[in-house]
C-alpha cells in the first residue's frame, strides 16, 4: 500500500511539473507610427507591485526588434511569476534619451498600462511619435 501512495504521489508531482512548468513568456506585436519602422526598437517588460512599474527591477527584460517595417512580432522569454508592464521605444535620434521625435508605446495606450501575467501572447503595443503637442505620459520611471 506504501510503494503504491509513493508512485501516485511521484506521478503527481511529475503531472504538476509538466503543467506548470511552460514557458513564461509574454508576446505579441509592435507598430510604429504611419510611416515609420520599427527596427531598432526596444520592448520592455517591467515588473508591476503595489500599483508601482519598475524597469530597475532584475527581473525586468528587454528584446530589440531587428526586423523591418511598420510592425513586426516580438517575444520576450524566460520571465518569472509576476504581474508585468509591457512597453516600447525607438531612439530616432541616437542620442540615448527618450524625447521629442522618438517613438514610445505601451500596452494599454491611451489609458493607464495593463499588468500582462505570463504566459500572454497577443500583447500588442503600438508606438506613437512623441512631440510637444503630444506629450505621452511617460508612466515608466527608469526608461
Amino acid at each position: 500500500m506504501m510503494r503504491k501512495i509513493r508512485i501516485v504521489l511521484v506521478g503527481l508531482g511529475v503531472a504538476l511539473v509538466a503543467c506548470g512548468g511552460g514557458p513564461k513568456n509574454i508576446e505579441g506585436t509592435l507598430s510604429a507610427p504611419s510611416g515609420g519602422s520599427v527596427r531598432g526598437s526596444i520592448v520592455a517588460v517591467c515588473p508591476v507591485e503595489g500599483g508601482r512599474i519598475s524597469c530597475d527591477d532584475p527581473r525586468a527584460k528587454q528584446v530589440e526588434v531587428n526586423a523591418s517595417g511598420r510592425s513586426a512580432p516580438y517575444k520576450v522569454e524566460g520571465l518569472e511569476d509576476a504581474s508585468y508592464a509591457v512597453a516600447a521605444l525607438r531612439d530616432n535620434d541616437g542620442d540615448g534619451q527618450l524625447g521629442e521625435g522618438d517613438y514610445f508605446g505601451y500596452y494599454g495606450y491611451p489609458d493607464d498600462p495593463k499588468a500582462v501575467k505570463p504566459p500572454a501572447t497577443g500583447i500588442n503595443v503600438q508606438m506613437q511619435v512623441l512631440s510637444r503637442q503630444n506629450r505621452m505620459s511617460l508612466p515608466f520611471g527608469a526608461w
